[in-house]
């Protein structure tokens, strides 16, 4: 009874207290942040959900995670520890997910214990429990979706009831970022994909599964109508068939091609995570040959499967942080297939077996300590919220970047992330919008083109950095503004602060 009582409510309480250790100062903050926090607080503050900080796409349009979050800065208040918090506790929530997979699967105490360590110091989970970001949600709607496949999947047949909850999760989580509409969508192939289901069992079970979801649509188009002015068939026009999401140019073997490219140096990260994802390719394979027979751990391989080859084949572009699906359902595979084979074995490979099952954990945790130990002298970025704020008076007009944007969420701010064609202006130096300045915030910390997550050279972090930052300080010039403060803090830079 206590190991129950451990892994069941210690576990959590235990993931919540180590990912809370510098949780505002690693990572830095990453733009996305700001940007779904922005849509959050007007939508607390009764504004609606709009997206004042960019102007487009900032959980503005699959909102379940915006309304979440707006709901918890209620309760907590606006700021980024607030709103990572958040993800922390989702994570937590993910982690009891876990034991009770475990529960449903009859693991041992060894396998329970494996699979809730791997989970908490898996890399990209660490990442994404530790960010604003969406992801989080459709994280804890996978973990809790294949819980309740796994009660639903017990037998040769299946159950309706759970099935139908783990597809109701499933589909639920497309409401906070489209990645959740592809678990649906590989969740519901693999399920097909099952040879222990009868033709009829699978017909009663499709078309039970397609009218939950048109439920669910429904009733999200009726929350949209609530919350939005804009049509939701307008939506979908501009942002799915006309937007850059999906493949739309050069086919899709194409776009197969240009995502592949991006797996070693994103999501390998040349060979600090090689020994992982060999392992995860190895349990791939494994888990649609040598393991098929366990009903399981089949329809765990191919969900992982067919979610790679669709993001592969239809997104444009996959970026690293989707990865934590895939690599979450092999997660729960390779402690699936330790537990049937740990006493089929001779005890030589068993523990060669245990041997690479640890290596996989401390490969996840030493990047997980190595990149807290880099961080420790980083500013707490309350610390910077605090002076910021008492820097510049609120409501005024302020040129900065849109990281400073939980320091300034009571100005109108203009930033390198605006979509300017949102706006009357045509960028940050046009004539009748410098006019308008009444502060700047400048730093140079974001032309390194560091990520703050790897902490890997990417282009994404350095494309905008250095021209934006010379752009400022050229308005800055011409305008004649005076430098009234200067702050320094480790992992930000010098922050100047001028006044026009």
């Amino acid at each position: 009874m206590k190991w129950k009582l451990y892994f069941q409510y210690i576990g959590p309480a235990l993931f919540l207290c180590a990912y809370y250790f510098l949780l505002s100062s690693y990572p830095t903050v990453v733009t996305d942040e700001p940007w779904y926090a922005n849509t959050a607080y007007n939508f607390k503050n009764g504004l609606g959900l709009i997206n004042t900080s960019t102007g487009w796409r900032g959980g503005d349009e699959l909102f379940l995670y915006t309304v979440m979050l707006g709901g918890w800065f209620k309760i907590f208040g606006t700021s980024l520890l607030s709103g990572r918090a958040m993800s922390v506790v989702l994570g937590a929530l993910s982690v009891w997910g876990c034991y009770h997979f475990a529960k449903s699967q009859n693991l041992s105490k060894l396998m329970t214990a494996v699979l809730v360590a791997l989970f908490s110091v898996s890399n990209l989970v660490f990442i994404v429990a530790r960010r604003i970001r969406p992801e989080i949600v459709v994280l804890c709607c996978l973990v809790w979706g294949i819980v309740w496949m796994s009660r639903a999947l017990q037998k040769k047949s299946f159950k309706m009831k759970p099935l139908l909850m783990a597809f109701a999760l499933f589909f639920v989580s497309s409401f906070s970022h489209p990645l959740g509409a592809y678990v649906t969508v590989s969740a519901g192939l693999s399920f097909l994909l099952l040879p222990s289901l009868g033709i009829w069992d699978k017909v009663k079970a499709t078309g039970a599964i397609t009218f939950l979801c048109t439920a669910l649509i429904a009733f999200y188009v009726f929350l949209w109508g609530l919350f939005k002015d804009v049509s939701f068939i307008e939506f979908i026009r501009v942002s799915v068939f006309e937007s850059k999401r999906l493949t739309t140019t050069g086919g899709f073997f194409d776009t197969f091609y240009t995502n592949w490219t991006f797996v070693f140096p994103s999501y390998v990260l040349g060979v600090k995570r090689f020994f992982i994802v060999a392992v995860e390719a190895v349990v791939l394979a494994y888990g649609l040959t040598i393991f098929r027979r366990s009903i399981m751990i089949r329809f765990l391989s191919w969900m992982a499967l067919i979610f790679i080859l669709g993001t592969f084949f239809t997104m444009h572009y996959f970026f690293r942080v989707g990865f934590v699906f895939p690599h979450v359902i092999l997660l729960m595979t390779l402690v699936l297939m330790s537990h049937h084979s740990y006493y089929l074995v001779l005890p030589r490979w068993r523990y060669f077996m245990l041997a690479v099952v640890l290596a996989y954990g401390c490969n996840h945790l030493a990047g997980d300590v190595w990149m807290l130990w880099k961080h420790r002298y980083t500013t707490p970025y309350s610390v910077i919220e605090t002076q910021l704020d008492a820097a510049i008076p609120d409501h005024t007009v302020v040129l900065t970047h849109l990281p400073f944007w939980f320091a300034l969420k009571s100005n109108r701010i203009f930033c390198n992330n605006t979509y300017f064609s949102s706006t009357p202006y045509s960028g940050i130096t046009d004539p009748n919008l410098v006019d308008q300045f009444e502060y700047a915030v400048v730093t140079d910390a974001f032309s390194t083109g560091i990520s703050p997550t790897t902490g890997e050279k990417e282009l994404l972090y350095g494309l905008l950095g250095g021209p934006y930052y010379n752009q400022v300080m050229e308005v800055v010039s011409k305008k004649g503004a005076v430098l009234i403060n200067t702050l320094t803090f480790p992992g930000y830079g010098t922050i100047r602060v001028y006044q026009f």
